[in-house]
C-alpha cells in the first residue's frame, strides 16, 4: 500500500510540474524596440505568427520597465491594447510556449491609474 501511495504522489507531482512547465513562455528577453513592437502588431492576425513580441515583452517584465507608468504613457510606448478592462490591459505577443499556444502581455493598472504589475501569460490566464 505504501509503495502505491508513493508512486501515486510522485506521478501526480511529475504531471503537475510538467503542466506548469509547458504553460510557461519559452522566450528569452531581448532589448525592447518600440518601432519593432508597433510594427509587429499586424503579426497577430497571421495563422502561425511565432513569438513576434514575446522576447521584448519578457524584457519589459523582467526589468519592470512598465511599473509606475500611466495609461497615456503605456499607449505612447506600446500602442492601444488589444483588450482592456478595468485594471487590466493586454497586448498579444505571439506563440511563445512549447505547445504553440498564444501568449499576451498583461499589464495591471492600480487604483491610482499607474501600472502595478506586468506579466507574460498564456491566453485565458
Amino acid at each position: 500500500m505504501k509503495k502505491i501511495t508513493a508512486t501515486l504522489i510522485v506521478s501526480i507531482s511529475v504531471a503537475a510540474l510538467s503542466y506548469w512547465y509547458l504553460n510557461l513562455p519559452t522566450a528569452k528577453a531581448v532589448s525592447f524596440n518600440q518601432r519593432l513592437w508597433l510594427e509587429a502588431s499586424s503579426s497577430d492576425q497571421e495563422n502561425d505568427p511565432g513569438c513576434y513580441r514575446g522576447r521584448m515583452a519578457m524584457e519589459l517584465v523582467d526589468k519592470r520597465l512598465l511599473n509606475g507608468k500611466t495609461g497615456p504613457e503605456l499607449i505612447s510606448l506600446l500602442g492601444v491594447p488589444s483588450n482592456s478592462s478595468a485594471g487590466s490591459w493586454t497586448y498579444p505577443v505571439g506563440q511563445c510556449g512549447m505547445l504553440w499556444e498564444h501568449f499576451h502581455l498583461r499589464v495591471d493598472v492600480g487604483p491610482e491609474g499607474k501600472v502595478i504589475r506586468a506579466a507574460v501569460v498564456k491566453d485565458g490566464s
